[in-house]
């Protein structure tokens, strides 16, 4: 994507490729990691998010699996992680709206979100399971831990 927008910025054409932006703060660190000279120095792939570690306030962590994209809007929503504590080995998700902190160099995602808030998320059983009504649920779970 980032060679293909260079192209089409240097030749004066309006790119057709989508940019996918994660829902994080616009604090966000980028963990001072070189950069290739070309390319935009802020877009990354979703990919490289998957086996980043995620933190809560407390310390509890998490592993990232996957990612849920809104399609309409390709717009990261949720991360699909697994607690490091929960002896369940069950898949929970988690909203990239409360992601406070991206650090590539550590390969860390943290949240402020607190450990009681993992530990009592609802389970993710896939996609296909994933409705209206379940997003509803997680919504309303979550919401219970504002800060």
């Amino acid at each position: 994507y980032q060679k293909r927008n260079a192209i089409d910025r240097a030749a004066g054409w309006v790119s057709t490729w989508p940019v996918v932006k994660m829902g994080v703060s616009p604090n966000a660190t980028t963990g001072g990691i070189p950069r290739a000279p070309l390319g935009d120095p802020h877009q990354r792939s979703m990919n490289e998010l998957i086996g980043y570690e995620l933190t809560t306030r407390g310390d509890s962590s998490a592993t990232i699996d996957d990612i849920l994209i809104e399609s309409g809007h390709l717009v990261a929503r949720y991360l699909v992680v697994q607690s490091k504590a929960d002896r369940r080995k069950r898949q929970i998700l988690v909203p990239t709206s409360r992601a406070t902190e991206v650090s590539w160099e550590s390969r860390i995602i943290t949240t402020d979100l607190d450990a009681r808030s993992l530990e009592e998320a609802p389970s993710y059983r896939g996609i296909e399971h994933f409705d209206e009504a379940a997003e509803e649920h997680l919504v309303a779970h979550y919401e219970r831990f504002s800060p």
